[in-house]
C-alpha cells in the first residue's frame, strides 16, 4: 500500500493492521480466518498450500491450488481513502490498466456475503497462478516458469478497519472453469462486516 494512504489511515486501523501483523504469524490458515470473521470452501480439488505461497498486498491470511495450475489468496489490508466498493474498483483499474499485455474484461460492483464488494477482472501475461512482474515495459518470465495468457479476478470488500480482498489466478485457456469456481466459493463465502475486535486498541 503507499505511504500516503498508510499515513491516511484512522489510527484505529493501523494500530489493528500492526497487531494483525504479529498475530498472523504463529497462525493456521484457519485460525488467519477466523481471526479476520472471514469463512469459506473452495470447491473440491482445491488444495491448501502456504498462505505466504504467492506475493499480495497487505497481510495473506490463505491460499489454495487449484486444477490446472490456478491459485486463490485471501488477504487483509488496511482501509483505503475511498472505502467504497466503487472506489475500490476503479481504484484498481488505473493501477493494473497501465501494465504491459493487461486488458480489463469487466470492473464493477456486486453484493458478497450480503456486503458491497468490487469486482476486477483481467487477462495478463503470466504465470498461471499469478501474473508476471513487468521491468522495463515489458513482462519478465522468472526462473524455470514461461509466460502464459492468465485470467485474474480479484474481489475487494471494504470494512470500517480493514480491506478483505480474493485474488484468484487461473491460464486463460481455464476462464470459464475459474468463473465456476468463483461463483462456488463466494457462495460459500461468510464475513463479518466489522473485524472481531480480538486485540486492545
Amino acid at each position: 500500500m503507499p505511504l500516503r494512504s498508510f499515513l491516511a489511515s484512522p489510527p484505529r486501523a493501523v494500530a489493528a493492521f500492526a497487531w494483525g501483523l504479529a498475530f498472523v504469524a504463529g497462525c493456521s490458515s484457519s485460525d488467519r480466518l477466523e481471526s479476520a470473521g472471514v469463512r469459506l470452501r473452495p470447491p473440491a480439488g482445491w488444495k491448501a498450500v502456504p498462505h505466504a505461497t504467492w506475493p499480495v498486498t497487505g497481510v495473506p491470511l490463505a491460499a489454495w491450488s487449484g486444477p490446472g495450475g490456478a491459485s486463490l489468496v485471501v488477504h487483509r489490508s488496511l482501509p483505503t481513502t475511498d472505502d467504497t466498493a466503487q472506489g475500490l474498483a476503479e481504484g484498481l483499474v488505473n493501477r493494473l490498466e497501465n501494465l504491459p499485455g493487461l486488458r480489463v474484461i469487466s470492473s464493477g460492483t456486486e453484493t458478497v456475503a450480503g456486503a458491497p464488494a468490487s469486482r476486477v477482472e483481467v487477462t495478463a501475461p503470466g504465470f498461471g497462478d499469478s501474473l508476471a512482474p513487468t521491468g522495463m515495459g515489458k513482462p519478465v518470465a522468472l526462473d524455470g516458469k514461461t509466460l502464459q495468457p492468465t485470467r485474474r479476478v480479484e474481489v475487494t470488500i471494504p470494512r470500517r478497519d480493514d480491506t478483505i480482498t480474493l485474488d484468484w489466478h487461473a491460464p486463460e485457456a481455464d476462464a470459464n472453469a475459474l468463473a465456476a469456481t468463483v461463483r462456488e466459493t463466494l457462495k460459500s463465502l461468510t464475513i463479518r462486516r466489522d473485524r472481531p475486535s480480538t486485540a486492545t486498541y
